[in-house]
């Protein structure tokens, strides 16, 4: 279905791009999600992966991981050749990158945080098709000064559209309405009926 990995040219450095999703994906979303797919930590495989990857002349070996900064800094340990994991899933607000070391290397570590709260930015300096140095830094999204994108502000209203009606019946007890998402936060309205 995808590919584990594509290879861009960034600065005239070629690039290696792995994906790796969230081992638990079909516990945590509907399986008619994912139904015929298969998710795990996958070790051996990824070995080759990032192998085959530098065969093909990638220079750097990132890994885009949905693993958890736990899971990562593991697999960090036990995966060589991977020069950086930018992680998700646990949400952490890593400042700075930690090395971890393997029996080849190291592999930088990090994870911007969630909710678009932080935009990571990683420098790479590459010497010699080698990974000689980096800046990291996590830049703080201010999403209240953001003008709203107008074409995803008419995308959101349509999605609401249908349950427009209903949200504002029940305004009074709602904290949020979003995509049929109600929650009601008014226990003495649900509750009035039984005292």
């Amino acid at each position: 279905m995808f590919k584990p990995y594509a290879i861009r040219s960034l600065g005239d450095v070629p690039v290696a791009i792995i994906g790796q999703a969230f081992p638990y994906t079909p516990i945590a979303h509907p399986r008619r999600f994912v139904a015929d797919w298969r998710f795990g930590i996958e070790e051996k495989r990824l070995q080759g992966v990032v192998e085959e990857a530098r065969a093909k002349g990638a220079a750097i070996v990132v890994l885009l991981s949905h693993n958890g900064m736990d899971v990562d800094l593991k697999l960090a340990s036990r995966v060589t050749g991977i020069d950086v994991i930018l992680g998700g899933h646990t949400h952490d607000a890593v400042p700075v990158p930690i090395p971890v070391r393997n029996r080849k290397g190291k592999t930088l570590v990090t994870n911007a945080g969630s909710n678009g709260k932080f935009l990571a930015v990683l420098d790479l300096e590459v010497k010699g098709g080698k990974l000689g140095g980096y800046r990291y830094r996590l830049l703080p999204v201010f999403a209240n000064l953001l003008a709203a994108d107008p074409e995803m502000t008419r995308l959101i209203e349509d999605q609401r559209a249908p349950f427009a009606a209903s949200c504002r019946r029940s305004s009074r007890a709602l904290t949020r309405c979003s995509t049929g998402a109600v929650t009601s936060t008014d226990r003495s309205t649900s509750l009035s009926s039984t005292r």
